[in-house]
């Protein structure tokens, strides 16, 4: 009994399984989370080391080098990275992208137990801390500006954040709330140098005195009516009137020195290094991140119901909550526009089915297409897949082919239905006659997206989910049509007319004139039979043409997407923090413009003191700022986000022409979303022991690519940082004094930065507030006031500082970078708009890069030792096409090992490949009608095209075979076969692009990422179905030539050969 036999005995099973399956992946995919992209991280770790008061130079040479050696040798570490600033050291460490979630695992307890046996770093060192690096719970998806609407102050302000915080990290799905731009609370107290210098006090001595006087220890315990009381001293300081009546120099005499006396008291928040501001106004910022998993949408919700009640306490009236940067309704809409399309496409694929098939037919096969997805919602829950664009994508690419199968078997059916069998016997007999050609069209396209889990790093896991969906619903399709589609069709079918042997039901208007349109095809297809050996050069001639235009198409990793714009600015290298907030404000005039009728920036929050760099690491510095600039979501929806990028950079470069003087020295503008490291376009990483000569190389790299066309924002990381002023010791007159240069400087830094004298604690909040002792800001204000410091000496004079120091200006470097532990500069740039050569070939990444291989070999000679790394976008960019030529090469090892099993021969599955390059052919037409770049999208589209594109061809040659030879003529049973694969290629062809045309033109919203991918497989496959339906029938003609002159040539050449005489025996007699 055949398996379709099988289907139709149990028929009513098959129906309740049908529908269960319904049931519970209606279930599924309500239980799925919801995110925009898939998680994407790289696994990395970073090692923090804090030594205050120390150099870039310092730091590297006496904690960076350190910690870089016990990195070195541990197991599956890729590279590793470090930035020496002033007072940090940061290393990042990224672990292999093949290594297992186990061996990341053990890497990562080796890192960690290497960092935490160093045992000689610099005293004064904190001790490292290594953390690992998760995206979701690293990213925030919710940034709430918190401002002061009506002069409350910043302790008010403070106040209601930290409240804030504490209740938005109590709903679940949150992962952890930062801030940024909010200084801890302190109490300051300012002394007079004078009057400290008349009571015979030190800033040591005093904060010494303050925490004496601040304790709550427990000093034992007495019985008393046999009951045990322990006994603790309280000495807590409650209020600034307690704290400046604390006794700083006791007088027997009464004459008590206290601390109001000598000082001021100021109650406040300590030193931001960070500013922020909304829309111009200034604000402390809340990052909010989720846990990784958690339905982003359902943890937004309940952030913004805590946010709703937060704002209704009358405490926090005043205190304004502003939602700057919000992924969530980009992800609603990203997923909405996908699920529109999907809709779209299947009512386009229902209404190409109507016309090829009838209403009822047609039906029938669409009855597949909620049976296969809702399979692939139980697929994605048990595999921990979310409903991301990526997995919905995925489900839109195979909506038309979904019924491709359906299509092939009812039609077949149909065309036996009307020749006189029975139901039972045309459906037993239609579908036998196609299962296997089926069987082999099904396993190929799911094979060939098998190899894209062979893309490696965060691209990989971006595609990751594409196979998985693709194998899923091509199973569960398959599934329905062998077991559910006969009891369909049983019940559901047309009946065949008893008495004339036809079908009822018709087939569809095609039929009208369909045989017109087939005497045409058949036609034309005959005149090519006859001079078949001139499709061999229109084979090699569009081959040719469409590789040579390759080289006319530009390239890039992938497109911008995400409706958000990072705006990195630098002042001048001596710029305060304050400067660089002013020019942040300023900055945010030019997208003010853009938010008014131009109606392009929704929304933007500025952070001075803190940029990203190119890999989304955080740097601290007081001269950098950036901007998160969000659009619009309707201008996105109507505009590439590319030309976005570059509106932005036009206007801020107009800006500083206008504005010179406000001395914005450099600025990058790049796109955020999608996860992946925004790496700059060109990066040129300069590696060697002497900072000199990376210095050298550096400039003269910048001069020459500021000569190639459309290269903009040049600059390297070598920055210096602001002028400072060094002390160095003056002899003998210190150590007359008895001071060292360390007892020097820890006076100077207790004057300067001041000193911790315990904690106050505060009755009202219940928490305890940091007291910090220092000089008043009129004794600290420059140079002369900084010499003036008195110091107290072990011999009791007092001299001043400028007494036993001279002082000189310094500049050091701002910070100090390695790679795999060599020093190193790196050199960047950006491409502007779509810039070409003389002789019209794109200028991007390959371009440049290849250029400058081309221009600089000689370096390594000149500098020995030196080492040029062409890295950044170009480099992941390699790496993406790298993975996916293997990738490629994967895909068609598979299809011919699929298409041997098929055809059980070695030529023939070679004529299926060949339309391959039709495929290739439409792809390329295809970007360069809409101008779409050669991408890691247009390439894995051209991957998953190889398996749907030589389906058709699979059909066709299966039923030329099958289709009985008799006598010499060779063309009728071509012309027969290719008759009878006409409706179900051209049937098939039509849904699967109506499946993703939607997607394609962006009907129900333009994605950058998805309908590039959607255009170039329309284009691909309509221009190899073409090709395969007048070409493959030449092909296998040509082939069956071939296969007839070797047979010739094998049977003339037996007959010529001589021939064996009788075999002679040694000693044998006649």
């Amino acid at each position: 009994m055949s398996v379709v036999e099988f289907a139709l005995r149990h028929r009513k099973t098959a129906d309740a399984l049908y529908w269960l399956i319904l049931l519970v992946g209606i279930l599924a995919w309500r239980s799925l989370p919801v995110e925009v992209y898939p998680d994407i991280s790289t696994s990395s770790a970073v090692v923090l080391v804090v030594w205050p008061g120390a150099t870039a130079e310092q730091i590297e040479r006496s904690v960076t080098r350190r910690i870089e050696a016990e990195i070195e040798g541990t197991r599956h570490v890729a590279w590793h990275r470090s930035e020496s600033t002033a007072n940090l050291a940061r290393v990042v460490v990224r672990f292999d992208d093949g290594a297992g979630k186990s061996d990341v695992d053990s890497a990562f307890a080796a890192l960690q137990s290497r960092v935490n046996r160093i045992n000689d770093l610099p005293e004064g060192c904190q001790p490292p801390s290594v953390s690992r690096f998760k995206l979701d719970e690293d990213s925030p998806f919710l940034r709430i500006c918190v401002s002061d609407k009506k002069n409350l102050g910043s302790l008010a302000v403070r106040t209601a954040v930290t409240k804030l915080k504490q209740e938005l990290a109590a709903v679940p799905g949150v992962a952890s709330v930062r801030l940024l731009g909010e200084g801890d609370r302190e109490v300051r107290v300012l002394l007079d140098p004078q009057r400290m210098q008349e009571a015979g006090l030190s800033v040591p001595e005093i904060a010494v005195i303050l925490r004496r006087s601040a304790v709550s220890i427990p000093v034992g315990s007495i019985e008393a009516d046999k009951v045990e009381h322990p006994i603790r001293f309280v000495g807590d300081l409650k209020g600034l009137d307690q704290l400046a009546s604390v006794i700083v120099r006791k007088d027997p005499a009464g004459a008590h020195v206290y601390l109001r006396d000598i000082a001021r008291l100021e109650e406040g928040l300590g030193q931001d290094f960070i500013r922020a501001r909304y829309q111009g106004n200034r604000c402390v910022v809340v990052e909010v991140t989720k846990t990784s998993g958690s339905n982003v949408m359902t943890v937004r919700d309940r952030v913004m119901e805590r946010l709703d009640r937060f704002g209704q306490h009358s405490e926090f009236e005043g205190i304004s909550l502003d939602v700057a940067v919000d992924i969530t309704p980009w992800v609603s809409n990203a997923l909405t526009a996908l699920k529109q399309n999907l809709l779209a496409g299947c009512l386009l694929v229902l209404v190409v089915l109507c016309f090829f098939l009838g209403v009822r037919n047609s039906l029938l096969a669409m009855m597949g297409v909620p049976f296969a997805f809702l399979s692939t919602a139980i697929g994605m829950w048990a595999f921990g897949i979310t409903a991301n664009s990526t997995s919905v994508f995925a489900l839109v690419l195979i909506t038309g082919m979904l019924v491709d199968e359906e299509i092939v078997v009812l039609e077949n059916v149909y065309r036996h239905m009307q020749l006189g069998l029975s139901r039972w016997d045309a459906i037993v007999r239609g579908m036998g006659e196609v299962t296997s050609p089926i069987s082999a069209a099904v396993l190929t396209t799911i094979v060939v997206f098998w190899p894209l889990f062979l893309l490696e790093g965060q691209v990989g896991s971006l595609f990751y989910a594409v196979p998985v969906v693709v194998t899923i619903a091509l199973l569960a399709s398959m599934f329905e049509w062998l077991f559910i589609i006969p009891g369909h069709v049983y019940h559901l079918g047309p009946r065949p007319r008893m008495a004339t042997g036809q079908a009822t039901a018709r087939v569809g208007p095609i039929d009208r004139f369909g045989r017109a349109f087939t005497r045409a095809y058949l036609a034309l297809l005959a005149s090519l039979l006859r001079v078949r050996y001139l499709t061999v050069l229109v084979l090699v001639a569009i081959t040719a043409v469409s590789v040579a235009a390759l080289g006319y198409i530009r390239t890039e990793t992938l497109p911008a997407e995400f409706p958000m714009a990072l705006v990195n600015f630098e002042a001048d290298r001596d710029a305060s923090l304050d400067t660089a907030d002013q020019l942040g404000a300023r900055l945010g005039e030019v997208l003010d413009e853009l938010s008014g009728p131009q109606d392009v920036v929704k929304n933007y929050l500025c952070v001075a003191g803190m940029q990203f760099t190119e890999h989304m690491e955080l740097v601290r510095q007081a001269n950098l700022g950036m901007i998160w600039v969000q659009f619009q979501p309707t201008t996105t929806a109507r505009r590439d986000p590319g030309a976005l990028l570059d509106l932005l950079r036009v206007r801020i470069e107009q800006f500083r022409e206008k504005h010179p003087s406000l001395g914005l020295e450099a600025f990058s503008v790049s796109s955020m979303g999608t996860g992946l490291e925004q790496t700059d376009a060109i990066a040129v990483r300069i590696e060697h022991s002497d900072m000199k000569v990376c210095r050298e190389v550096a400039q003269r790299i910048r001069q020459h690519m500021s000569q190639i066309p459309g290269l903009a924002e040049l600059r390297d990381n070598m920055r210096e940082g602001p002028m400072e002023i060094a002390l160095s010791t003056r002899e003998p007159q210190a150590s007359e004094f008895g001071l060292t240069p360390l007892d020097i400087a820890a006076s100077v830094r207790a004057a300067t930065e001041g000193m911790s004298a315990g904690n106050l604690y505060d009755t009202k909040l219940d928490e305890e507030v940091p007291v910090r002792v220092l000089f008043d800001r009129r004794y600290r204000d420059g140079l002369d006031d900084l010499m003036a410091i008195p110091l107290k000496t072990p011999t009791g004079a007092e001299p001043a500082l400028g007494e036993v120091a001279t002082p000189y200006y310094d500049q050091h470097y701002a910070s100090v970078y390695h790679h795999d532990g060599r020093r190193l500069i790196t050199v960047s740039a950006a491409i502007h708009g779509s810039p070409v050569d003389l002789q019209g070939r794109p200028i991007d990444m390959q371009y440049v890069n290849r250029r400058l291989s081309q221009e600089f070999p000689q370096l390594q000679r000149e500098y020995p030792g030196l080492n040029l790394n062409f890295g950044g976008g170009y480099a992941q960019q390699q790496e993406s096409f790298s993975s996916l030529a293997i990738a490629g090469l994967a895909a068609l090892a598979l299809i011919y090992l699929s298409l041997l099993i098929e055809f059980r021969s070695y030529i023939q599955p070679f004529l299926v490949l060949l339309s391959l390059a039709f495929a290739l052919a439409g792809v390329v037409l295809g970007m360069h009608l809409h101008q779409y770049p050669i991408s890691v999208v247009t390439g894995v589209a051209l991957v998953g095209l190889f398996g749907v594109a030589v389906d058709n061809a699979i059909l066709m040659i299966d039923f030329i075979n099958q289709c009985p030879r008799e006598g010499t003529d060779r063309l009728a049973p071509l012309l027969e076969g290719s008759r009878l694969r006409l409706r179900p290629v051209m049937c098939t062809t039509a849904t699967t692009i109506v499946g993703l045309l939607p997607t394609a033109i962006g009907l129900g919203g333009y994605s950058s990422i998805w309908s590039p991918f959607a255009a170039c497989f329309c284009y691909g496959l309509t221009v190899a179905a073409i090709m395969t339906l007048l070409f493959t029938p030449c092909f296998y003609l040509i082939h069956d030539d071939l296969v007839r002159f070797a047979s010739r040539l094998f049977h003339r050449a037996s007959h010529e050969a001589p021939q064996p005489g009788p075999l002679q025996v040694a000693g044998a007699q006649e």
